[in-house]
């Protein structure tokens, strides 16, 4: 490069010798005329350097000179001229040496450009007392021209980097008012270069420059072939129209002034992961000396992204940079600049400062401030916040502002440190490091409001440019309380959240995992508590995809990624308990795997020791789930399995869930093992009322079930085998009980065509018995029963209930019994404080209606068979006869003595024909709307017969009290 001033001025002061040489050549020659003008004209140049010269002198007068067919040659190239015109004076040609005008037209001219070695290109330091110097050794002022004009000239430039040719016509003149002003135009298809200049009488130099390249690729490749590989790591895809103004104003060594302006169309390049396309890129540069600079970037990116953090598309991007002096650059940001990361996974404005000083050229030192207007992550608008930093290209600490949620001041990421380490091997990976404590409170999307505890957090990651890693936890600073609430929720136990990943940065692709752990919990809600809980899980991934987490969630996209990972958690409790439950010694796990054979599975176990529920106790809790399958459709079995007082209960489901991610069908079957109780008191741990009941039986249940968006549903079939029942408060007791229960739907609790059915052989209720009850029914939509047969033998007949449609309700309902042959033998033995027998059938009917929650009996009847009589045989000897001795003797009265004058005694007459009595009519009125407080009225008549005569019989009883009081007497008749 330091040859460059001594080509300019040798090539200056070689074309103002030679039009000298040549003119004192040719007027030496004046007499001798053209002939030989040309060959003295040959001899001057040659002696100034110029090699193989010809030419032909054509026109030689004392003004003016004409020579064409010049052909010229130096160490530095060779030229062609083909017309030559020189006008002077004769006086000023021979007292100074000054030319008037210098004509060249159809200049062909080739520079050889040497090579420069290393050691040349290290010793040229721009600085203005260079700059300077080397504008003074140009000889401007030297040349003795007052006018040069040339055109249709072309110049090809021969150098290490090609061969170039450009063509120009270029002008100048001299005033004695401005100095020299000076104009060059270069131009070819494509693009166009001017350049004008003025230089004053004082030596002070203004240029200026203008250019315009149409093409600008195209002209780099001719002038640097070799240009794009000497931008590593950069591609230009598209390079528009390029224009450019340029300014120097010297004034003296130690002010030059200058300014630029650079305006660039159309202009997409990318540059290792940053992308960027820009319509328009205009870019302003002032300077008032070489030590300090002031310029301005102005565009509107139609795209500008460094992986996934990008510009907001087509909104303004304006940047000021300066310098002061040579020590220090200084960058700001005109107006906020609008970003986005990751699509909108967060985006907002901010505003940019920033300053590099240059102090040590081994180390320079950066430092600023970004500034976030407005910032939202996930949907979350953040609050202002600064950031600020500081360091050198090794190593750049930052600080930054607390960080809240414009949603809730509670939440809040403390003020924060982080450092960014950039190793000097551009193969090693940067390392990024930030620790702050986030505070989480009142968060919005809770139930309520929580309250959350501090939590450490500490993000580092090793960025490279094949593979990244990234490290996230997450942690309590103390063993203290997690999070509570208003309304008195709260939790206490050690949190920690661990998130390692890999990315592969050729493949695009991530990998790691994902752990949490909970220890020492124990938690507090209004209907919950836990004592003794721990924690742990771990989600693995592998080959995650940036564009996959991209993808519109989906049935398509959760494929891809579930099989991807896998998953495992676990959970152990000394006590978990609400209002009406409590867990003791539970635990559990869920595991998520991918098989072979490209199903998913998924195992469910969960264990309890006690499991109370209100009054029911469970022991030995054990659930079991597997599910195997594709997004097409999953399918498993969960097996259940507990103790219930002793018993062993055991269920088993399967199930297949058709298109879980779209239109989900569930379809399954459940089975219950039969479970055997002997005298369980469970009834009455449910049942008040049932209190001091025991009941036996085996109990088993099967059935189906489905279940959609829609609606879900299942059948039961329950069944009852062995069973007995016994209730000693109230004197019941059954057994030989079978029932069965069927039901086509267990939500609308309605049986279909499905008859459930119920058979006890045995029942009673005190002293009274019964056997072989039977009952026919069909539940009819949760609302009431169908009851077709509902019987029972009774007293040798039957008691049959007329159909009924039984509401579940409680709401009132109406029925009838009817009393078939019910054997007055039977209950005369049955009735054992009745001192005789009966024979013979009663037929009856009870009606009975449900009122507001109360039981109300009707009026109704027994009577005998129509057609039929029944007997009564009444011990009644010594009923009338039999005297207390210790009784006071009566006067007897004249009918008396009359009557044992005929030897006749009715009192033995009564007795003897109660033991003979046919009754022709019997008549029992039961729960008489006329008089309720006699329940039972019975009234027989017939005729007795003894050996002296036949008397006619009527015999009435009436039974007085309530109808509880009633039902204790007729079960307890058997005892009285």
């Amino acid at each position: 490069m330091k040859r460059l001033p001594a080509i300019a001025k040798k090539a200056g002061l070689s074309l103002a010798a030679f039009a000298i040489a040549l003119l004192l050549a040719l007027l030496g020659a004046w007499i001798f005329r053209a002939p030989i003008a040309s060959s003295l004209a040959q001899r001057e140049l040659a002696k100034l350097g110029f090699e193989s010269v010809e030419l032909t002198v054509d026109e030689l007068s004392l003004e003016t000179t004409q020579a064409s067919g010049i052909s010229l040659a130096t160490q530095f190239g060779e030229a062609q001229i083909e017309s030559l015109r020189i006008n002077y004076t004769i006086d000023g040609l021979w007292e100074a040496g000054k030319i008037d005008g210098l004509t060249i037209e159809g200049l062909r001219a080739r520079v050889h450009i040497p090579e420069s070695d290393g050691d040349e290109e290290s010793d040229l330091e721009l600085s203005p007392d260079n700059l300077h110097s080397f504008l003074q050794s140009l000889p401007l002022q030297q040349i003795p021209l007052d006018a040069l004009s040339i055109s249709n000239a072309s110049l090809t430039v021969v150098s290490a980097f090609g061969v170039e040719e450009i063509s120009f016509d270029a002008k100048a003149n001299r005033t004695p008012e401005q100095g020299l002003r000076f104009d060059l135009q270069l131009a070819d298809a494509t693009d166009a270069l001017t350049l004008d200049g003025v230089l004053d009488n004082d030596g002070k130099l203004q240029i200026g420059a203008q250019f315009q390249l149409s093409d600008p690729s195209a002209t780099l490749d001719r002038l640097l072939p070799d240009w794009r590989s000497r931008l590593p790591d950069t591609s230009i895809h598209t390079l528009g129209q390029t224009n450019g103004k340029f300014g120097l104003r010297f004034s003296d060594a130690k002010q030059i002034e200058s300014t630029a302006t650079l305006e660039i169309a159309d202009l997409d390049f990318s540059y290792d992961d940053l992308t960027a396309t820009l319509p328009k890129l205009k870019i302003s540069v002032h300077s008032d000396d070489l030590n300090s600079f002031e310029a301005q970037l102005e565009t509107t990116p139609q795209r500008l992204e460094w992986d996934t953090f990008a510009l907001v598309p087509n909104t303004p991007l304006s940047l000021k940079l300066w310098s002061e002096d040579s020590t220090s650059v200084s960058v700001e940001s005109i107006q906020p600049i609008a970003w986005r990361y990751d699509q909108d996974t967060a985006q907002g404005i901010f505003t940019l400062e920033a300053n590099l000083q240059l102090d040590d050229e081994a180390s320079p030192q950066l430092s600023g401030a970004a500034r976030f207007e407005t910032s939202s992550v996930s949907g979350y608008a953040i609050a202002p916040f600064s950031t600020r930093f500081s360091g050198d290209f090794s190593q750049i600490a930052f600080t930054s502002d607390p960080i809240r949620f414009r949603s809730s001041s509670d939440a809040v990421l403390e003020a924060g440190t982080g450092s960014i380490g950039i190793p000097e091997d551009d193969e090693l990976p940067i390392d990024f490091r930030f620790q702050s404590i986030l505070h989480a409170k009142g968060l919005e999307g809770f139930p309520v409001a929580l309250s959350v505890a501090p939590l450490e957090l500490s993000l580092g990651s090793s960025i490279g440019d094949r593979e990244s890693t990234y490290l996230l936890t997450l942690k309590n600073s103390d063993a203290a309380q997690l999070f509570a609430s208003a309304e008195g929720a709260s939790a206490e136990g050690d949190l920690q959240i661990i998130i390692d990943a890999t990315e592969d940065a050729i493949a695009e692709t991530y990998r790691g995992t994902a752990t949490f752990s909970v220890s020492n919990l124990s938690t507090q809600f209004e209907s919950l508590r836990g004592e003794g809980l721990s924690l742990q899980g771990e989600v693995a991934f592998s080959d995650i995809t940036t564009e996959l987490l991209e993808t519109t969630p989906g049935p398509a996209s959760f494929e891809r990624i579930a099989s991807k990972l896998t998953a495992k958690i676990d959970w152990q409790a000394s006590q978990i308990e609400s209002a009406s439950a409590r867990a003791q010694w539970s635990g559990g796990s869920l595991q998520f795997a991918n098989e072979e054979s490209g199903d998913y599975s998924l195992e469910i176990a969960l264990s309890c020791g006690i499991l109370n529920i209100d009054t029911l106790r469970l022991d030995q809790l054990y659930l079991n789930q597997t599910h195997r399958g594709t997004v097409d459709g999953i399918s498993g079995s969960s097996t259940a399995s507990a103790m219930l007082d002793g018993v062993p209960l055991s269920l088993l489901i399967e199930h297949h869930l058709a298109q879980p991610l779209s239109d989900a069908q569930l379809t399954g079957s459940y089975h219950l093992e039969p479970a055997t109780f002997a005298h369980s008191d469970l009834l009455s741990r449910f049942a008040p009322q049932a209190m001091g009941a025991s009941f036996s039986a085996a109990i088993s249940a099967e059935g189906a079930f489905r279940a959609s968006a829609a609606e879900a549903d299942a059948s039961l079939s329950l069944k009852l085998s062995d069973g007995s029942f016994n209730h000693p408060p109230s004197q019941l007791s059954a057994s030989g009980i079978e029932g069965r229960v069927l039901l086509e739907s267990l939500t609308r609790l309605d049986g279909g065509d499905l008859q459930s059915s119920l058979r006890i052989d045995a029942l009673q209720a005190g002293d009274l018995r019964s056997s072989g009850a039977a009952v026919d029914f069909i539940v009819r939509d949760g609302t009431h029963l169908d009851i077709r047969l509902a019987q029972l033998q009774l007293f040798s007949g039957a008691a049959r209930l007329d159909p009924l449609q039984l509401p579940l309700d409680g709401s009132d309902f109406a029925g009838s019994i009817q009393l078939e042959r019910i054997s007055l033998g039977e209950l005369s033995r049955y009735a054992d404080l009745f001192d005789g027998e009966m024979e013979g059938n009663v037929n009856g009917r009870l009606p009975f209606r449900l009122r507001d929650g109360q039981f109300e009996p009707q009026r109704g009847h027994l009577q005998l068979p129509s057609g039929e009589t029944a007997t009564l045989s009444y011990h009644a000897e010594g009923l009338l006869t039999d005297s207390d001795p210790n009784a006071p003797k009566q006067k007897p009265s004249l009918s008396d003595r009359v009557l044992k004058f005929l030897n006749i005694e009715p009192e033995r007459i009564v007795e003897r024909s109660l033991s003979n009595v046919t009754i022709d009519q019997f008549d029992a009125q039961l729960f008489p709307e006329d008089d309720p407080d006699t329940p039972l009225r019975v009234q027989l008549s017939g005729s007795a017969r003894t050996e002296e005569m036949t008397l006619p019989v009527v015999i009435s009883v009436r039974v007085h009290g309530t109808m509880s009081e009633l039902y204790n007497f007729l079960i307890r008749l058997n005892s009285l």
